[in-house]
């Protein structure tokens, strides 16, 4: 584009010269180096600008250069040269642009109607087919909402009255939206650094007590909401900047961390675990940490034995065999796990009546594949009880 467009100004100057510098007897043969005089330094004196003989078309004005008597070079400087098929040669003003644009910025737009909010956001989460957006501001596109807004493709609305401190994380869960922060209300409710929205209206996730100090990440893990933050309660017992919600209680994650919790996620059937910490449990971790408590229900830990679950042998080579006892007829699943809890082989998922069993497994997965030397679990599923027992393969 730039070669293209110094041709063009080329052009342009040879056009202004040919049809001003009209050669006569008296001159010498037209030379384009005469465009321009030299000064006593060496260097190119500039001529007028070319906004000088420019009309309201932007095209160059030749009767007003001749007018002029002015023979010689025109200053482009703040203007660009383009073809214009009614018109020939156009002279526009540039189009200002910074060395450091990037080609990829044409994808950016401020969008939402063109108001965002008039503080920092800190968290993004979408609930009911909405974007939400929590935060330290206290309005959302001209519209009033404090610290949490919600966007439906057109508009800014609030949430209620909002709440009275900014808002860190959010999260879904059980159909619900959670915001956690610094506030200490939420539509008016008490509600300790952690509430929910039902699409209607705010309440506290307990009775009493949330979080006694700021929540700063929220996730979903196993079936319960993970919160992780500044606090050392949750619910009024100890939980040392982590805490699981299981829909009615509130409970430690082990002995926690020795500092706060900034991130949460799941990655690889795992919580995975980012902040200012140095010890998780009682591990030493370098400021990340994860927390492996099963996948959908299966054990990566034995489960507590039961009376009449045995394996044997154990360890083996080729094949052993769980023996194990019903009491009543129940329907029964009994599965293989590995020790990051993912299944490798559903050996029976059926009703089954009182009685004693033994079923074997022969070190294979669910597609006939053998599988590698390790620990693996047996899960014995049945009603409302689940028992394991761990079993060693040898290859």
């Amino acid at each position: 584009m730039r070669f293209h467009t110094t041709i063009l100004a080329a052009a342009l100057l040879l056009c202004v010269y040919t049809a001003v510098a009209a050669p006569s007897a008296s001159s010498g043969p037209a030379d384009l180096g005469a465009t321009g005089a030299w000064s006593t330094s060496g260097e190119r004196s500039i001529g007028p600008s070319v906004s000088e003989y420019l009309g309201p078309d932007g095209r160059i004005d030749l009767e007003a250069i001749r007018a002029s008597g002015y023979q010689g070079a025109l200053d482009l400087k703040g203007f660009e040269v383009r073809t214009d098929e009614q018109l020939g040669l156009v002279v526009e003003p540039s189009v200002q642009r910074t060395a450091s644009s990037n080609p990829d910025d044409v994808y950016w737009s401020e969008g939402f109607g063109g108001q965002g909010m008039d503080n920092n956001v800190f968290a993004l989460t979408v609930y009911n087919n909405r974007l939400i957006a929590g935060g330290a501001f206290t309005t959302a596109g001209g519209v009033t909402a404090n610290r949490i807004a919600a966007w439906d493709g057109a508009t800014w609305s609030a949430l209620g009255s909002g709440i009275n401190g900014s808002v860190s994380a959010l999260t879904v869960y059980a159909n619900k939206l959670i915001a956690g922060g610094a506030f200490t209300t939420a539509g008016g409710v008490a509600a300790n650094r952690i509430a929910a929205w039902d699409g209607a209206t705010w309440s506290a996730l307990t009775l009493g007590s949330g979080t006694n100090n700021y929540v700063r990440a929220l996730t979903v893990y196993d079936n319960k909401l993970i919160a992780g933050g500044e606090f050392t309660t949750a619910g009024g017992d100890s939980a040392k900047y982590i805490a699981a919600w299981d829909g009615a209680t509130w409970s430690a994650l082990g002995s926690g961390m020795n500092f706060y919790v900034y991130a949460l996620t799941v990655y690889d059937n795992k919580l995975i675990a980012g902040g200012a910490f140095t010890i998780a449990g009682d591990k030493a971790s370098c400021y990340i940490a994860q927390w492996t408590k099963g996948v959908a229900g299966a054990p990566v830990e034995p489960l507590v034995n039961h009376p009449n679950l045995q394996s044997f042998p154990n360890p083996f080579r080729d094949i052993t065999r769980l023996a194990f006892g019903l009491e009543r007829e129940e329907a029964v699943t009994l599965a293989i796990y590995d020790v990051r809890g993912r299944l490798v082989r559903t050996l029976v998922h059926r009703r089954m009546g009182a009685g004693e069993y033994s079923q074997e497994w022969d070190g294979s997965d669910d597609r006939g594949n053998a599988v590698p030397s390790g620990i693996y679990f047996w899960h014995l599923e049945a009603a409302d009880q689940v028992v394991g027992q761990k079993t060693v393969l040898l290859r």
